[in-house]
């Protein structure tokens, strides 16, 4: 099953989670579905979180590797839907400076 969708949606290529948790037990798959995309060139790209309930440093990682793999016209990443739990280790690791977020 995979672990997330993707849509093009009229400003943003959207990357769906399918996946509860995001941790080390999935996040080297994370990359390597990731790896098959071709991202944009230019736009928004934004993770839609709504179902994820967890992450760890690993989840983390991998959303940090996909932000830096997006090219110039595309940076920041955005992330949207973050639950508490979720919004709060991005703000305790002050990730919310790397990231776009988005409700």
């Amino acid at each position: 099953m995979p672990l997330f969708e993707t849509q093009e949606q009229s400003e943003a290529f959207v990357i769906q989670l399918k996946t509860s948790h995001l941790e080390a037990a999935n996040a080297a798959e994370f990359k390597q579905e990731l790896g098959m995309l071709d991202l944009p060139q230019a736009g928004k790209v934004v993770v839609d979180c709504s179902g994820l309930a967890f992450i760890d440093s690993s989840g983390l990682g991998a959303l940090l590797h996909l932000n830096n793999s997006l090219r110039g016209g595309v940076r920041p990443l955005s992330l949207t839907n973050l639950s508490p739990e979720v919004l709060s280790v991005v703000e305790l690791l002050r990730l919310n400076t790397v990231f776009n977020l988005e409700n």
